[in-house]
């Protein structure tokens, strides 16, 4: 478990602050359909792309409390604050020199059966899958 070196927020509601702690690096995951064409007498088949692109970024979420009664709470609050509908996610990552790079996954959404949370003790634990379409890279500012 590290302390966080991103933001993500999606449709207002934020998933991970800086002050937060996670267990793993978010990964970002591009996704795209292929359709595979074996020609005849050809040493190698085509591949054609199909349909849009996508991409799922999963990522996990520590965040600590005085007692366990406010990481329940904290949990099922953050339940009802989740957004229903596709939205914007923004992923905000320092750079080095303190700078920022914004991530932006236009028309995401959390996958189903996401996110799963639990309370260890005094700790809000969460895993999030976030579906998504076209992604933007804000570079350093």
């Amino acid at each position: 478990m590290f302390a966080a070196a991103y933001q993500i927020v999606l449709g207002g509601v934020t998933l991970l602050d800086f002050t937060d702690f996670t267990e793993n690096e978010p990964q970002l995951v591009p996704d795209q359909v292929i359709q595979e064409v074996n020609l005849l007498r050809a040493a190698f088949s085509l591949r054609i792309p199909r349909g849009n692109r996508s991409c799922t970024l999963t990522f996990s979420r520590v965040k600590r409390f005085e007692d366990a009664a406010s990481a329940r709470i904290f949990k099922y609050s953050h339940v009802a604050a989740l957004p229903s509908v596709a939205a914007d996610c923004v992923l905000t990552v320092n750079a080095a020199g303190g700078g920022t790079t914004v991530i932006t996954l236009a028309n995401a959404c959390l996958a189903r059966g996401n996110p799963q949370m639990r309370v260890d003790a005094q700790l809000f634990k969460a895993h999030y899958q976030i579906r998504a379409g076209q992604i933007t890279v804000t570079p350093s500012v």
